[in-house]
């Protein structure tokens, strides 16, 4: 005996109007990221959604501009984002493919 055909999978789409984030990381999300659960997102005055993702970077490029790249207060973030780069950039190197990524505070390539 056979059993039927499964019926198509429906999507669902997200009640309300869909938030998306253009400033979140281009090489991970080109066409946006869609902002589900996030209750610190914020809409600016031109109606643009910002995760709160996006709002930390900001938040830290900006105590970067004003304390420097070397200060106690903001040399963590910047070491921690040139480890997991380092790691991006040592792996694209090894494999020869794929493009090398900058550190979004720095806009240096760590090698």
């Amino acid at each position: 005996m056979m059993t039927p055909p499964s019926p198509p999978i429906k999507i669902r789409r997200t009640p309300g109007s869909t938030k998306i984030c253009y400033d979140c990381d281009h090489e991970l999300y080109p066409k946006g990221k869609i902002i589900f659960d996030d209750v610190l997102a914020k809409q600016d005055n031109k109606g643009r959604w910002h995760c709160s993702d996006c709002q930390e970077t900001e938040r830290i490029k900006n105590l970067v501009k004003v304390y420097g790249p070397n200060h106690t207060n903001t040399r963590p973030f910047i070491e921690h984002e040139d480890k997991i780069i380092r790691k991006w950039n040592q792996s694209v190197k090894k494999i020869r493919y794929g493009p090398y990524r900058k550190n979004k505070y720095t806009g240096k390539i760590p090698f």
